[in-house]
């Protein structure tokens, strides 16, 4: 191999937002490595990953266009370093890693390494909704979301393949998982009529990640599709996203008697919470909460459950901030020393996973419109040898209110009880 060049799309979402040094300065080294064999081995373009190129679900195409002119032309402001970059951006802007504009490392004034004819492209995200529409961009000869220019005959692949239905990328390094017997799936299988319903930002967690990674319906005659176009702005900027909207369309579905089940995720918490701004993530809960309120009067009407749940919980404690019914995550111990592994000492990183051992465990309700038969829900152990901690489940006889919408990504699910 005698030219390595590697486009640096920086995180600072699932990460603290300010560590993309730490990264740089580690792939570097590895680079100075390389180039001390005789290689070509540096950054050659870069920015945050909620500026260029990781656009998903088609939200908004020119954050693509705007990481292939970096990645391909070589056309973005200059630099001679991606550190220079980051700090330069740091300063200018006060932004943190997620949105940092893109950058070109150049020499001479031009760019060290542009994607050119023959070179070998290998996107290293193994998780698909951000790395769809990239890939699209290298291999889709009919793509016209947007004017690629110069497209360079290369040999793309993908960490994975991203889409199975699709085959996007063609090429990949690691086979994807196979996700079999998912619920939609189930409850396709038994006739059941469903409804998916999010904005842009969410609407691929309800349809793609709720199928197993299938960007296609299960059963065209059971399922209905909805997708509530998002705002292109900064979140923070309005907090409250699309939730009103969404749910004005949720109750009209289920007034109209068609969905037996359906799904809704709300993308307020997650969406705003990573961006770091504790007023707007309030914000964003307060009004998941008045959502779920509507939400529950309403499948009060039609005798309905509603379950709600989130993906992690976060948003009740921020860095240096920490609400109601939940505790500071445990510090380590000063004399304990940090776990030392082959890649050097272990990092502190924002957890999405949350266990038995997490501070901020899942956040999950039941709303039933009247007493179940079973009675009401109360701790028992949870199913599974594996599992030794007790999962709690909650009744709740009124409004769910801000125990419901602790998480930073809401889900709502409601399942009539009787045919309409």
């Amino acid at each position: 191999m005698k030219r390595l060049f590697v486009h640096a799309l920086l995180d600072g979402r699932d990460v603290p937002s300010t560590s993309a040094l730490e990264y740089i300065d580690r792939i570097e080294a590895v680079l100075a490595e390389i180039s001390a064999t005789g290689a070509i081995a540096a950054i050659a373009s870069g920015g945050g990953r909620m500026v260029v190129t990781m656009d998903r679900y088609e939200a908004d195409w020119a954050m693509v266009e705007r990481g292939w002119k970096l990645h391909v032309h070589g056309e973005g402001r200059p630099f001679e370093t991606a550190r220079q970059a980051v700090e330069t951006f740091r300063a200018e802007r006060r932004v943190d890693d997620q949105n940092l504009p893109g950058f070109v490392i150049a020499r001479g004034g031009a760019p060290i390494g542009p994607i050119v004819d023959g070179d070998s492209v290998v996107c290293f995200n193994f998780r698909g909704d951000r790395a769809i529409e990239i890939s699209r961009a290298f291999e889709d000869d009919g793509l016209t979301a947007f004017d690629r220019g110069r497209r360079p005959d290369v040999l793309y692949a993908g960490m994975m393949q991203y889409d199975g239905d699709t085959h996007v990328p063609k090429r990949f390094l690691v086979a994807p998982p196979a996700i079999d017997r998912t619920m939609g799936l189930y409850l396709a299988r038994a006739g059941v009529t469903q409804l998916a319903i999010s904005e842009t930002q969410k609407y691929g967690h309800v349809t793609y990640f709720w199928n197993g990674n299938r960007s296609g319906k299960i059963d065209d005659r059971l399922e209905t599709y909805v997708e509530i176009p998002s705002d292109r702005v900064t979140f923070d900027e309005r907090p409250w996203m699309k939730a009103a909207e969404i749910t004005d369309r949720l109750l009209v579905e289920l007034a109209s008697g068609r969905h037996r089940f359906a799904r809704v995720n709300y993308a307020n918490g997650d969406m705003v919470g990573h961006t770091g701004n504790f007023d707007a993530t309030r914000i964003a809960v307060e009004v998941i909460d008045l959502q779920l309120t509507r939400l529950a009067a309403e499948l009060d009407r039609l005798g309905g459950i509603l379950l709600i749940t989130a993906d992690h919980g976060n948003r009740a404690g921020p860095p240096g901030r920490d609400l109601a019914h939940h505790r500071r995550p445990r510090q380590r111990r000063r004399d304990v020393p940090a776990r030392q592994g082959r890649r050097g000492p272990a990092r502190q990183r924002e957890r999405k996973t949350c266990g038995k051992d997490e501070p901020h465990p899942q956040p999950r309700a039941v709303h039933h419109s009247r007493p179940p038969p079973w009675g009401p829900l109360r701790d028992r152990p949870a199913a599974g040898r594996r599992r030794r901690h007790r999962q709690r489940h909650r009744h709740l006889h009124g409004a769910p209110r801000v125990r419901a919408a602790r998480g930073l990504c809401a889900v709502a699910l409601a399942i009539p009880l009787r045919e309409p």
